[in-house]
């Protein structure tokens, strides 16, 4: 059973994880940008 304060955790882990996920691609989208 999960309680309501580790769903949250847990949501906003995945989401910090999305973004940085996200920023990466965009970085590595531009190679000039190095």
């Amino acid at each position: 059973m999960n309680t309501p304060e580790s769903t949250v955790q847990f949501a906003q882990e995945r989401l910090a994880t999305l973004r940085a996920e996200a920023s990466v691609r965009r970085l590595t989208a531009r190679p000039r940008f190095t």
